[in-house]
């Protein structure tokens, strides 16, 4: 035993010393490099991509962050959480490839005008390139972005100050671009207040598109924000935008400008995709009603969004519950088609089963989900440990019909 244990020091303390102690790096993206012709410079892009992409074959939207630098890891998470979580079952947005752009000089990309002199104080001498920048977006970015990622048509811009007034400015610009628009805080102060003094007159004649635009502000920013955010562009676009029309300004409690991104960010996505989560009654309208919702979704997002893991396993659940099994095995059977890799697919298969009192089967596919759920990246514990109760509770079923 003494042997034993000093061999076992022995080996602890080698691999302590060599560095030989098992560890794995976590990949959260990728950075590539843009040579700009527009620019005359090189651009370097962050990327990250949903948690599916690589098994599913699925093509995604796209988020555009800028200021990358600073909101690519905030960014992630706030998709993420929102898009990935499985405590969140009818998850409020879709899961999105995440692009950011990591400044070279904000002051000149972001702002519309040459205007070096700012609020009596403020110096920008290099002010005014924002249409250039538009364009490496529109002409270099986007179609980089388009050719080495499966991405959707759907797109989304968002950006936070200087950031937000460049997203403003595409939205006004070239709304066709995006189909989303996001702006957190934005400055719009900027040229003594320009696109405020012109939102009115912009407007009268203003051709609004289908396009969704969230405007964000911090109940604490005042000043030159509240200003030319608060008291002028959500009056005007409020008063002139069509009854129909996408525009929500939501306002984030007690935050002031230098804070407000991180809540916003947030608050701001799930904003911008209120339509996406499907309301619950559909679930009791029955499989016709939730297969219409998902298709009139896709004519809105203008690409084909499946119907989610949340709403077929809710319809499954109902179906089991009112004793229609032979239905549930049904659209269990078409969820497994929708997500093949998904390992609740998989179980709801193996519930029909055990519902229809064949618990072989039963057996075969809750085993199934197990080994499918443990072969992910990220395997959900949890859900592991109920599908292995499960299975326990089936085998137990079975030795007593034995």
């Amino acid at each position: 035993m003494k042997t034993f244990i000093t061999i076992f020091i022995l080996i602890c303390i080698q691999l302590k010393l060599s560095g030989q102690i098992p560890s794995e790096k976590i990949v959260i993206g990728e950075k590539i490099t843009i040579s700009s012709e527009i620019l005359n410079e090189d651009r370097q892009i962050l990327v990250h991509l949903p948690q599916d992409y690589e098994y599913s074959g699925n093509k995604f939207p796209v988020l555009y962050v800028l200021d990358g630098e600073f909101f690519f890891y905030q960014a992630i998470g706030a998709v993420q959480f929102l898009s990935e979580c499985s405590y969140i079952y009818n998850n409020p947005i879709p899961e999105m490839i995440i692009v950011a752009v990591v400044n070279v000089d904000r002051n000149r990309d972001y702002t519309p005008t040459y205007a070096p002199n700012q609020l009596g104080s403020l110096y920008y001498p290099t002010s005014g390139k924002a249409d250039r920048f538009l364009e490496f977006i529109e002409k270099e970015l986007i179609p980089e972005i388009d050719i080495r990622y499966r991405t959707q048509p759907f797109r989304t811009l968002t950006g936070w100050s200087f950031g937000g007034l460049f997203t403003v400015h595409t939205f006004i610009n070239n709304p066709e671009l995006f189909s989303a628009y996001l702006a957190i805080s934005p400055s719009l102060w900027w040229d003594e207040d320009m696109y405020v003094s012109k939102f009115d007159s912009i407007f009268k004649n203003y051709q609004f598109l289908p396009k969704k635009l969230t405007i964000t502000c911090g109940t604490l920013e005042g000043g030159s924000i509240g200003r030319s955010v608060k008291d002028g562009f959500v009056p005007i676009i409020k008063k002139r935008r069509p009854n129909d029309y996408q525009f929500n300004f939501v306002e984030i409690p007690d935050e002031g400008h230098p804070f407000v991104p991180y809540k916003a960010l947030y608050d701001g996505l799930a904003s911008v995709f209120s339509d996406y989560p499907m309301p619950f009654e559909k679930v009791d309208e029955g499989y016709e009603s939730i297969e219409k919702y998902f298709s009139e979704l896709s004519k809105r997002y203008d690409y084909k969004i499946k119907i989610s893991e949340w709403a077929y396993m809710n319809l499954i659940n109902d179906l089991n519950g009112k004793g229609k099994h032979k239905e549930a095995m049904d659209i269990a059977n078409l969820y497994h088609i929708d997500y093949p890799h998904s390992a609740w697919a998989i179980l709801l298969i193996g519930r029909a089963f055990e519902h229809m009192s064949n618990y072989t089967k039963s057996k075969e596919y809750y085993e199934l989900a197990i080994k499918t759920e443990k072969s992910k990246p990220a395997p959900d514990s949890e859900r592991i440990i109920s599908f292995t109760i499960r299975l326990n509770l089936l085998n137990e079923k079975l030795k007593d019909n034995e």
